[in-house]
């Protein structure tokens, strides 16, 4: 059962398709509801509950594990019905996390039982953010990755039940690495030939081996992205010396009495509430109401950029979901305080939408609010009058008239001097 918006109490996957989610001893524990009409969520999971946690389960793994284990390889898809076509075009090896990103929990337990895998998620770019993501999380627990690569349009779902077990065997066949089908990515927009572009592609290319736990593997990956950037092994090395694997933690951020320096340089000095913290909170809701606004969002170029430390890190859970996940519930690899903004915009997105609140007539001017929420926070940063006068004059009219409030607020609350 669940509490609507008023408080009366409804069937919680009334008019949905029910997953039975079992654990390793295949005992049911929760369900996965997917909903017969257009309505969302699209996919509503069981609450969490004493024996039930959706970041240190998988679905379908008590049917798998054995096939996994003679395998010695395993088959990651992103959801029910993605496992339930492979399994009767007789692949037996598919597990799929239950409407979350790849957590580390989740990896360390498909480490129990085989030392390689082969992500099989949508190639479209919420897929690929996916993919990469589980494939870093595996690669810290010292698993072989490889990527398979589906035709544009198609997920494991639609192509299985055109083509059979015979249309997925040379797409599983042909995987490659988990760097490599990044090299690949990067090759094709042209990310190699130009100077100025190739720290942009270092960036993209360093955190998986950075993630890389084994050190045979972590050398293999240094050497091939000096191959194809041309940097020399000896720079790379002191780069990831820099920032060693240590800090990419999907699953255990700092906690809340270790702030980062640079979440302490976010809060501004006079104690006001950050810019852009409510329009931020308001994007949030947005994403958290259709799989579109997440992926609009999380394609915004220039990207969007939140300076709340616990927005920041729901927005990219958010982004980091396949489309059919639902977002009611808690979602694995969050901090405390992220998990606590999680629920309460999950909570108030859900309350909006049941209103008939329009997020497709307020996205633009979230974003463009956001976009001043930026100026102002450059605003605020510059301490030279005349650099900050000519930075207003190319600024937006809503900053400026923005910047000009603040000043205001700022003098009304001055104390002055007895």
């Amino acid at each position: 059962l669940a509490k609507r918006v008023d408080g009366t109490i409804a069937a919680r996957f009334w008019s949905r398709l029910l997953f039975p989610i079992r654990d390793l001893r295949g005992r049911v524990v929760g369900f996965g509801g997917r909903r017969l009409d257009d309505g969302e969520p699209k996919y509503l999971n069981s609450p969490e509950s004493p024996i039930y946690h959706k970041g240190t389960m998988l679905y379908n793994l008590h049917a798998a594990k054995q096939a996994i284990r003679r395998e010695e390889s395993l088959v990651l898809v992103e959801g029910y019905f993605d496992v339930l076509r492979l399994v009767m075009a007789g692949i037996d090896n598919v597990v799929a996390p239950l409407g979350t990103a790849l957590t580390a929990d989740q990896a360390a337990l498909l480490r129990r039982f085989a030392p390689a895998a082969v992500l099989l998620l949508d190639s479209d770019k919420a897929g690929l953010r996916a993919t990469f993501h589980a494939g870093e999380v595996l690669l810290q627990q010292k698993m072989r990755v490889r990527v398979a690569t589906l035709p544009e349009g198609e997920d494991p779902d639609t192509l299985t039940r055109q083509g059979g077990a015979a249309a997925l065997a040379p797409i599983l066949h042909d995987a490659v690495d988990l760097l490599d089908r990044k090299i690949q990515l990067l090759e094709r927009k042209g990310w190699f030939e130009g100077l100025e572009h190739r720290r942009d592609a270092l960036d993209k290319l360093l955190p998986t081996a950075r993630a890389a736990a084994d050190p045979i593997a972590r050398d293999l990956y240094i050497a091939r992205i000096a191959e194809v950037t041309g940097v020399s092994r000896a720079v790379l090395e002191q780069e990831l010396a820099s920032r060693p694997s240590a800090a990419f933690t999907p699953s255990s951020p700092p906690p809340p009495a270790s702030r980062r320096p640079d979440e302490q340089r976010a809060r501004p000095v006079s104690g006001r509430s950050p810019p852009g913290a409510r329009i931020e909170a308001q994007l949030l809701e947005a994403m958290f109401a259709s799989p579109e606004w997440r992926r609009r969002a999380a394609g915004e170029k220039p990207p969007l950029t939140l300076h709340v430390p616990s927005y920041r890190e729901v927005f990219a859970a958010l982004a980091a979901l396949p489309a059919s996940a639902g977002v009611s519930d808690s979602v694995g690899g969050l901090s405390e305080r992220a998990q606590e903004v999680w629920e309460r915009i999950a909570k108030s997105s859900s309350e909006r939408v049941a209103q008939g609140f329009n997020f497709d007539a307020e996205y633009a001017g979230i974003v463009e609010r956001l976009r001043e929420a930026e100026q102002l926070r450059e605003l605020e940063t510059i301490t030279d009058p005349e650099v900050r006068r000519h930075k207003l004059q190319s600024a937006s009219e809503a900053t400026r008239a923005a910047w000009a409030r603040r000043q205001q607020a700022a003098k009304a609350h001055r104390v002055p001097h007895s």
